[in-house]
């Protein structure tokens, strides 16, 4: 799940990098834009749900249970910390 603002700096920056190496990767993932209130648009409860406070927000599942995140900005860069999230 990736939760961005396209109002958002980071956003602009760093999402576009984790949608190639997620098609490189064949991965599924689904894009969600909030509002600068970090609210989704089709239910306010859903960014709350997952604690949605800064964007991006990057999070990674494996089998269905959330394992790693990316906020706002990669700590080394997105292909490293995906890496670190996966191992």
């Amino acid at each position: 799940m990736v939760y961005l603002g396209t109002w958002c700096e980071d956003s602009q920056k760093h999402v576009p990098s984790f949608i190639h190496i997620a098609r490189k990767l064949n991965w599924d993932f689904t894009l969600v834009g909030v509002n600068r209130e970090k609210e989704c648009p089709f239910d306010k409860k859903e960014c709350k749900n997952w604690d949605i406070e800064f964007v991006p927000t990057i999070i990674v599942f494996k089998e269905n249970l959330e394992i790693g995140r990316i906020i706002e900005s990669p700590q080394k860069s997105i292909e490293e910390d995906l890496l670190k999230i996966m191992n």
